[in-house]
């Protein structure tokens, strides 16, 4: 950018080629900086291998310069990274309450799916999210669940669909066992009951 700025998020466009989605950034990390050469990470996650736009938000920092890193390519066809179109979202104003007196938020995480249900891993200390049968979608009840793994300590965002329960997880009931086990319990197949393990 031309000047500083309170930036406060960035939005990704990915290849918009009719059925080609080669390029198309999965895991990445998004760093701001004032001078080009000291950088802070904002943001990480990992993106859905599709074309819709991608909009990132995190609390307003001064920057001059964004860096959008790809760490995968989304659908694993290759080494290589696109976008049709890469736009900072500037803050309206510059003012920001004091972080003492209002709380503060870190970088924000971006899970390739709409987290609706979330549980802690005591084991690993990772945080297991799970959305439906689909990354955005709920409502069929078919037997799968799209799910993703967020460890705080690297910042990898790792996604899975889980198949072999039969059950989908789509807004259940969480619990833990004395052991730590995760039990999910219901869902939009109700009648299921699965331990994370």
């Amino acid at each position: 950018m031309q000047a500083s700025y309170a930036v406060r998020g960035l939005i990704y466009v990915p290849r918009q080629t009719s059925g080609n989605k080669e390029g198309n950034i999965g895991q990445h990390v998004i760093e701001t900086s004032v001078d080009g050469n000291t950088w802070t990470p904002v943001a990480r996650g990992t993106w859905e291998d599709d074309t819709q736009t991608k909009v990132v938000n995190w609390r307003g920092v001064q920057a001059r310069y964004l860096r959008l890193t790809a760490l995968t390519e989304a659908g694993n066809r290759g080494p290589w990274a696109c976008a049709a179109e890469l736009q900072p979202i500037i803050q309206s104003s510059s003012m920001s309450p004091a972080p003492e007196s209002a709380g503060q938020w870190g970088e924000t995480i971006n899970f390739p799916l709409v987290p609706v249900a979330a549980a802690l891993i005591p084991s690993t200390s990772e945080v297991v999210v799970w959305s439906a049968w689909n990354a955005d979608f709920f409502g069929d009840g078919n037997g799968r669940t799209v799910t993703a793994t967020y460890n705080p300590s690297s910042g990898i965002v790792t996604q899975s669909i889980v198949t072999n329960t039969g059950h989908d997880m789509f807004c259940p009931g969480i619990s833990l066992t004395k052991s730590g086990l995760i039990v999910v319990s219901g869902g939009t197949n109700a009648e299921k009951t699965s331990i994370y393990q």
